[in-house]
């Protein structure tokens, strides 16, 4: 049924739009296994095709391997993954506390850092000068 409002077309249209070049997700990496990382293993672990991780490490990731997580009276045992074996997944999902979140995540690379070549700075900090 094709909708007649055309606000609700267009809408309709970005969806279709979007499935169709949609990419196929095989490989999800959660960050934060509390209540709400939680959920997210519940829900996340009983999909077969999807290659699931945790991503923790030292004691946290010791405790995840060793005791699992209890979400309603069932232990669930999902892989648990460095930083490192997590890069190149298809999504990450962080689901931290605001205030744990700058410990957790490295602040991004400025296009500089990314680029040396491609861009110098003024004095002003902005990216500046593209260079071929």
């Amino acid at each position: 049924m094709y909708p007649h409002n055309p606000d609700t077309v267009q809408v309709f249209l970005q969806i279709e739009t979007a499935r169709d070049t949609a990419m196929e997700i095989k490989s999800v990496a959660l960050l934060g296994a509390g209540a709400v990382g939680s959920y997210i293993i519940w829900g996340l672990s009983r999909l077969e095709h999807i290659n699931f991780g945790v991503v923790a490490e030292g004691s946290r990731a010791e405790r995840l391997q060793r005791e699992g997580c209890l979400i309603n009276n069932d232990i669930y045992r999902p892989q648990v993954w460095t930083p490192q074996e997590a890069q190149g997944v298809d999504l990450l999902i962080v689901a931290l506390k605001y205030g744990a979140l700058p410990e957790a995540l490295p602040p991004p690379p400025s296009a500089a850092a990314c680029c040396p070549r491609r861009f110098s700075c003024s004095k002003t900090g902005t990216a500046a000068n593209p260079q071929a």
